[in-house]
C-alpha cells in the first residue's frame, strides 16, 4: 500500500518513512517486531545512512528495486504495419507471457497474486470507441447528414437521433447504465479534423459496443454497402466477440477457448490495422486541405 501510494504520487517518500517508523514503534509497544530484513524495517530506516542522510527517495527507490517481480522477458518476431510509410516491418518485440507473469506473481505470495490478477476495487476504465459512432453518423445511418451548414451543429442533430436509438436499445434489452447524451463535444468532434473519442465508463462502454455492433452490422448488410462498411462491421463484431468469450470463461482459458480468442483477436487486429492505414492516409490528406482552405 505504501509503495502504491508513492508510485501514484499520493504520498512522498518522506511520508512513507514516517508511517513506516510509526508502525515499527507501534509493533514494539505491542511486544512485536518485524523480521530484521523486512521491508517495513527498511522503510523505517530510510534517510539514516549515506552521504545525504535526508535522501529518503533514494532509499525507497533501492527498496523498490528489490520488490520487483522477477519475471523472464522473452522476445518474439512481430510484423507491424507502419501507416506513415505504408509498409509492413518486422521487429523483435520484448514480451512477458501471461503464464510466466502469473507464476512470478504467485511466487510473491497469494495475496499479491490475487491483488494484481483480480484486483481489490471495481475498475473504472475508459474505453474509446467513438470512431464507429461518428462513422455511422457521417455515413447517414442515423439519417442523412446535411451537406450544408456548420459541421458541429449538423453532427449534433444526428447524434441526438443516435442517442435515441441507443436508449431504445437499452430499454428493449432491459439494460441499465448511466451514459450522457452523445454530443460533438463529448465525442471530441467539433470539426472533421478532430480525432473522434468518446469517454464512457466500463458498463456503459460495453453496452455501447454491443449496440454499435448491431447498428454497424445492419449498415453493412444493406445492398449498397461498401467494402469499407463491411470491414468496419467486422472490426466491431470481433471486438465484442472477445468480450463475450471473456465473460463466458473462467479466470484461465482452456486450450479451445485460448485458440478461439487468438483467432478472433488476430482477425480484429489485422482488419483494424488495415483500417488504421487507410484512415491515416485520408486524415492527413484532409487535414492538409483543411488547414489551407
Amino acid at each position: 500500500m505504501l509503495v502504491d501510494d508513492f508510485v501514484t504520487g499520493k504520498m512522498s517518500a518522506i511520508k512513507v518513512g514516517q508511517i513506516a517508523r510509526g508502525t515499527v514503534r507501534f509493533c514494539a509497544q505491542m511486544g512485536g517486531q518485524p523480521p530484521a530484513r523486512h521491508v517495513l524495517n527498511r522503510m523505517a530506516a530510510m534517510g539514516t545512512s549515506g552521504k545525504h542522510e535526508s535522501n529518503c527517495e533514494r532509499d525507497l527507490q533501492n527498496i523498490m528495486k528489490d520488490l520487483r517481480v522477477k519475471c523472464k522477458i522473452e522476445t518474439m518476431k512481430v510484423t507491424v504495419n507502419v501507416p506513415q510509410r505504408g509498409t509492413a516491418e518486422e521487429y523483435e518485440l520484448p514480451v512477458i507471457f501471461p503464464d510466466t507473469l502469473a507464476a512470478a506473481l504467485w511466487d510473491c505470495g497469494e495475496d499479491i497474486f490475487r491483488h494484481f490478477m483480480f484486483g481489490t476495487t471495481n475498475a473504472r476504465k475508459y474505453w474509446k470507441h467513438c470512431s464507429v459512432l461518428i462513422y455511422l453518423a457521417e455515413a447517414g445511418h442515423f439519417g442523412d447528414f446535411p451537406p450544408q451548414g456548420q459541421y458541429d451543429v449538423n453532427l449534433d442533430s444526428i447524434l441526438r437521433r443516435a442517442f435515441g436509438k441507443f436508449c431504445a436499445y437499452k430499454k428493449s434489452h432491459k439494460l441499465d447504465c448511466s451514459q450522457p447524451r452523445f454530443t460533438p463535444a463529448r465525442c471530441n468532434r467539433r470539426n472533421r479534423a478532430s480525432w473522434a473519442c468518446l469517454n464512457s465508463k466500463a458498463i456503459a462502454s460495453k453496452i455501447i459496443s454491443f449496440w454499435l455492433t448491431d447498428e454497424v452490422s445492419s449498415w453493412a448488410m444493406r445492398p449498397a454497402a461498401t467494402e469499407l462498411d463491411k470491414r468496419v462491421a467486422t472490426v466491431m463484431y470481433t471486438y465484442v466477440e472477445l468480450f463475450k468469450l471473456m465473460d463466458g470463461c473462467g479466470a484461465i482459458f482452456g486450450e479451445a477457448e485460448a485458440q478461439e480468442f487468438y483467432e478472433k483477436g488476430l482477425l480484429h487486429l489485422q482488419i483494424y490495422s488495415q483500417l488504421r492505414l487507410q484512415s491515416s492516409r485520408f486524415f492527413w490528406s484532409y487535414t492538409l486541405s483543411y488547414e489551407h482552405s
